[in-house]
């Protein structure tokens, strides 16, 4: 077994400011409107999975072969139904006020989450809030429908065009009958959003906070697959530790839609059985189930002066990628190992300290099997206690982590471990663990002398990105952070960039380009775009046919970037991790929607447009591909990262930022926390933009003509790191602690509006900002000015030795 030289949780006490304490939890889930409703369902399970009811008509989208193109095999999932769903009665009110509509299911369940978090928890008017979300950038039942709505008004209403145009070179007409397209969709697919910019997450975390929390100081919205929820708590915990925030609210959702459940079925990842038997021997998969979930955290000397109830102790985290592998989906021990060890290295704690883990425990074979696996090989001499609980609430994605963070918060609760339902006959891995015990009844888990309890929450997410947690009972004593370093914002090296854009300019082309802005003629890539070469993606032509434009565009500029400065993380692959910003739904992600969608739209079309809708499926069909074994990880944002972490063999952490025009600023940000809090020794950030279709602009609420493609990409590292290592330093980047910009009381002025014919990169704009203040030092800022949740971000080109400031 392995051990590790450490300090137990009763040692090394160093003050109750250098603890980070759980102070309040919101949840909502199938079956759980509150987190007693979720212990009790814990404990004593019913029934979760059901078929949709009015959140969707399966038969659209259910066939019993699971070949069948855009089908899904199973007809069941978990649902928070509207009836049995019991909001907080605050968000009752809204509810019936007509200030929330029924539809909005992330914003009900987060607000919701959130009131019944804070309702215990004292929040001053001066305190300085953290709010971080793990959210899907491309996942939810929300997102789905408000995509689909204006891909279909858009395809349906130039499929009707009649040759006029008017002057801007729109067909005549075009602009009324896509409105009368979308009213015509809204009425059926009543979660699409009525303003399609609402559900971005920087407006739904508006919408979420407002009148709940006194103040956002720091946001940002990731995107980690299944381990999004627990790397926003950690960027709460490490915005607590270096003193920029006083409270830190962390949340998670999800809302299961029927794309969602197809193209996952083409992994063969589903139970055909609508059962999810987790380490058993009849496991055969997963079920999907909507989730939302919130903690409140703070340092636990504020905790105990404003007599908060301390619900656990973060003792630290670790997180890692699983780098080169079979594929992009499937499990590498690798990675699950760095991860663990990591959390455990965070937390100065050794195996024997940890009493159980909640796993990430699916139900699907291959990952159950190598998740125990590595359980196994790091577990002490006398073994830990192992448990999921999916088996009885469903697989919350985005959310899940957020859900067993809570699972574990409650055990500490109640002193108590809850069983492993559903588990009968051990699978093969589990029956031969010799360390690693999962109880067919509920444990005793009561405080004790001489160590605090211990638990390990796991949650690995597609793309191989992974993340554990360490949480301890409020009896702990408060350390020091193991590797001492608390994440405070400090100057970070920039030591290379590159960027590729239309018409592929070289550098000095693309100094130009960021001066003066693009032609019209390289505002966009041609369709298709050129795909990386096997040599730059490691992928064959069938495999790229199922990837959006996305994700090979960052394929190739990752490339570029090696041929010009070669492959600067060589020292540190381990410690490299990649943080990307794209904002709004991706070209194939929208394709996908209208595939999946197409029996269900032909029942709720206009007879007047089927001939126009018929011609636009047609077209959608030819240009995109089929649902398969490839196209769920061909679409989703937080795979951008993992495809280069695959590609080079990194192992440092990766994640998606999709914040509107702060999505490239953000990335920045959690890059600057993650390199300052010594997790990372280098960062890739990168922000681009892949689509700018009509549909698109209007899904983010821009002008077509305003949009431009391209990808930007900047690698960061501490400056000590970059000496070591003897990578230049062209410029020392500053994300500020100062604060949020705030555009409502504003002393300086704000940057210059869009100029006529400048365009937007969206997700790239902060990242191409870098490039233009260190390449074009003096030249006043240019851009489009960020949201409000924008952080300060300055440049300090090198040899200059006065800073950019890029967010005013």
């Amino acid at each position: 077994m392995k051990s590790s030289n450490h300090t137990n949780g009763q040692g090394d006490r160093q003050g109750d400011g250098q603890a980070i304490a759980v102070v309040g939890m919101g949840v909502a889930l199938p079956g759980a409107s509150s987190p007693e409703e979720m212990w009790h369902l814990l404990n004593e399970p019913v029934v979760t999975f059901t078929e949709p009811g009015g959140r969707y008509r399966n038969e659209s989208f259910w066939n019993g072969d699971p070949s069948a193109e855009d089908s899904t095999y199973v007809r069941t999932s978990g649902f928070i139904g509207e009836r049995a769903f019991r909001p907080h009665p605050r968000v009752a009110e809204e509810l019936r006020s007509g200030r929330l509509r029924p539809g909005q299911h992330s914003l009900i369940w987060l607000r919701h989450c959130l009131a019944q978090a804070t309702s215990e928890v004292r929040l001053r008017d001066d305190d300085r809030c953290a709010f971080y979300l793990g959210s899907a950038g491309a996942g939810s039942q929300q997102d789905e429908e408000t995509a689909l709505v204006e891909a279909v008004a858009h395809g349906v209403a130039a499929a009707q065009a009649n040759g006029t145009s008017t002057a801007s070179g729109e067909p005549r007409g075009a602009q009324d009958r896509r409105e009368q397209v979308r009213r015509r969709l809204r009425a059926h697919y009543v979660s699409a959003a009525t303003r399609p910019a609402d559900i971005l997450p920087d407006r739904l975390a508006q919408h979420v906070a407002a009148d709940l929390l006194p103040g956002v100081h720091e946001f940002a919205s990731v995107d980690a697959a299944c381990a999004s929820a627990l790397q926003a708590i950690d960027l709460g915990v490490h915005s607590l530790l270096s003193g920029d925030t006083s409270v830190a609210c962390c949340g998670s959702f999800f809302s299961v839609g029927p794309r969602f459940n197809v193209l996952f079925s083409k992994l063969s990842g589903l139970s055909p059985t609508g059962d999810v038997q987790v380490f058993d021997a009849s496991a055969n998969g997963t079920l999907f189930s909507d989730g939302a979930t919130m903690v409140v955290l703070k340092r636990l000397d504020r905790a105990r002066a404003d007599k908060d109830p301390v619900l656990g102790i973060v003792a630290g985290s670790g997180s890692s990628s699983d780098g080169a592998g079979k594929a992009i989906y499937a499990p590498n021990p690798r990675g699950q190992r760095l991860c663990l060890e990591r959390a455990r290295r965070a937390s100065a704690l050794g195996p024997e300290d940890i009493d159980w883990v909640i796993a990430h425990g699916t139900g699907t074979v291959n990952g159950d099997l190598t998740e125990l696996s590595v359980l196994e090989e790091n577990a002490p001499e006398n073994g830990y206690l192992a448990t999921s609980g999916k088996s009885v609430v469903g697989h919350a994605a985005w959310a899940s982590g957020g859900v067993s963070f809570i699972h574990a918060l409650l055990a500490l609760k109640h002193g108590r471990i809850p069983a492993q339902h559903r588990f009968t006959v051990p699978s093969e891995t589990a029956g031969e663990s010799t360390h690693v015990r999962i109880p067919r009844a509920s444990v005793p888990f009561r405080r004790r002398s001489g160590r605090p309890r211990t638990v390990g929450v796991s949650a690995i997410g597609f793309g191989g990105i992974n993340s554990h947690m360490i949480l301890q009972g409020a009896e702990a004593q408060p350390r020091t952070p193991h590797d001492g370093n608390t994440g405070r914002h400090q100057p970070l090296a920039v030591v290379a960039w590159t960027a590729l854009l239309p018409g592929e300019p070289d550098p000095d082309g693309i100094r130009s380009v960021l001066a003066h802005g693009p032609e019209e003629r390289h505002r966009r890539f041609p369709d298709p775009l050129t795909p990386p070469s096997f040599a730059e993606s490691r992928l064959p032509p069938y495999a790229l046919r199922n990837i959006d434009r996305g994700q090979q565009l960052l394929l190739r500029t990752a490339a570029k970037f090696v041929a010009e400065h070669g492959e600067l993380w060589g020292p540190v692959r381990d410690t490299t991790g990649v943080i990307t910003a794209q904002t709004g739904p991706s070209r194939l992600f929208m394709d996908s929607a209208v595939r999946c969608y197409a029996r269900d739209l032909a029942l709720h079309g206009d007879p007047a447009d089927a001939e126009a809708m018929r011609l636009f499926l047609d077209r959608v069909r030819h240009s995109a591909p089929a649902s398969a074994a490839g196209t769920l990880t061909g679409i989703q944002p937080n795979v951008l990262g993992a495809r280069i972490a695959s590609r080079y063999d990194l192992h440092g952490l990766t994640s998606n930022v999709d914040a509107a025009d702060g999505a490239g600023d953000m990335a920045l940000h959690v890059a600057s926390r993650h390199l300052c809090g010594g997790r990372l020794d280098m960062a890739l950030v990168a922000g681009l933009n892949a689509n700018s279709g009509p549909d698109f602009a209007a899904a983010v609420e821009r002008s077509p003509h305003h949009i431009a493609e391209g990808c930007f990409l900047v690698a960061l590292a501490r400056e000590p790191v970059a000496e070591e290592h003897g990578w230049p330093v062209i410029g020392r980047l500053t994300v500020g602690t100062d604060g949020l910009r705030d555009t409502s009381d504003e002393a300086s002025p704000p940057r210059l509006p869009e100029p006529d014919g400048w365009p937007t990169y969206l997700g790239g704009d902060g990242i191409a900002r870098v490039i233009e203040a260190l390449e074009l030092a003096g030249e006043p800022p240019t851009r489009t000015p960020p949201s409000r949740f924008t952080p300060r971000v300055r440049i300090e080109p090198a040899g200059i030795s006065e800073p950019v400031s890029l967010t005013h």
